[in-house]
């Protein structure tokens, strides 16, 4: 042997590309999941009490009928949203946390409920998709909690922080929150946490 040949290449790139089309793929699935599969369910719900108001004239089968549009709203919402705050954060803006955090409350329904942000900073962030983190997870502490809750919006050496004084998680649940369609709530779509996670991994 009198000697070897080395070739490189860098696939830094290459590989970037490839995780950014594994996320775009997941981003699909779960899309196609709820027009597939949730939406239908709330749609043949809807179909049904049709029929059944038709045959009866009862006036509950009303009810179901508007329950099910509000379920379909819902669901279509928060596709909209995925789509929207792609996993790259693009066209960004200089944002006050404290702003923010106040403009995502107005969006909530949080009868006895009470936000205190207890520090803020300034943020380059895409605004909208910004704003929808807080929105997703006030909803999340009024919602999943049978009495109100107190939610505080502060900044820490590295980032900010979202906390609130309700039950908590369950401990066995806690690596299950973030999954695409995961909820403990029937009525809710269990897209939330992952719009968080994607939002905010998009903000590094």
């Amino acid at each position: 042997i009198e000697g070897f040949v080395v070739n490189t290449r860098d696939i830094t790139a290459l590989k970037e590309r490839e995780w950014e089309l594994e996320e775009q793929n997941e981003k699909l699935e779960d899309m196609q999941r709820a027009l597939s599969h949730d939406i239908k369910n709330p749609l043949s719900v809807a179909a049904d009490s049709v029929a059944l108001y038709r045959e009866t004239e009862d006036e509950k089968y009303l009810d179901k009928i508007d329950k099910s549009i509000d379920r379909i709203n819902a669901l279509v919402d928060q596709v909209l949203k995925m789509t929207e705050c792609r996993t790259g954060v693009e066209d960004t803006d200089v944002v006050d946390l404290k702003e923010t955090a106040h403009a995502a409350w107005e969006m909530v329904d949080s009868p006895g409920s009470q936000l205190h942000v207890t520090d803020s900073r300034n943020l380059e962030t895409e605004p909208v998709c910004f704003q929808q983190i807080f929105e997703n997870l006030f909803e999340n502490a009024i919602e999943h909690n049978t009495e109100p809750v107190t939610i505080r919006v502060g900044t820490t050496d590295s980032g900010i922080y979202v906390e609130d004084d309700g039950s908590g998680i369950p401990e066995d649940e806690r690596d299950k929150v973030f999954e695409s369609g995961y909820t403990s709530n029937p009525t809710k779509t269990g897209f939330g946490l992952t719009i968080v996670k994607q939002i905010v991994a998009g903000h590094g």
